[in-house]
């Protein structure tokens, strides 16, 4: 039996920017949604870039252990642009099917989400029922 192992994602140093973000979770059927809301909380317009390939994890309460991530895969080398104007907020959205990284559904319980966009990062808890 072959086993790929994913070298743990790493996130970038927290931002210094002023800032304010807020990552929110949602249940649906498929299994959860996110959203990483980012506000310019600074005087001066925030213009950055970011990758398509930005990271997010999960991980078990209280031992935890990773069991889902993403952000380490190849990725295209595309600079998306991030331009906020003061007090203005940008949202970003990933889905997550409610399954570990070999692909089997994750025991109930609570988990801790963490979600980046080029330094400013955001997280949150769950409940997997």
């Amino acid at each position: 039996m072959d086993i790929d192992v994913a070298l743990p994602v790493r996130f970038d140093a927290l931002s210094t920017w002023p800032h304010r973000t807020s990552l929110t979770a949602q249940a649906t059927p498929q299994g959860w949604t996110f959203t990483l809301s980012l506000t310019n909380r600074a005087t001066v317009p925030l213009a950055q870039g970011y990758s398509a390939c930005e990271p997010i994890t999960i991980e078990r309460i209280p031992d935890g252990v990773r069991v889902w991530q993403t952000g380490n895969l190849p990725c295209i080398a595309i600079l998306l642009g991030l331009e906020l104007k003061p007090n203005e907020t940008h949202t970003q959205t990933a889905r997550w099917d409610g399954k570990d990284s070999t692909g089997r559904r994750v025991a109930a319980g609570q988990y801790r989400v963490k979600m980046a966009l080029n330094g400013f990062i955001g997280e949150t808890l769950i409940v997997v029922k």
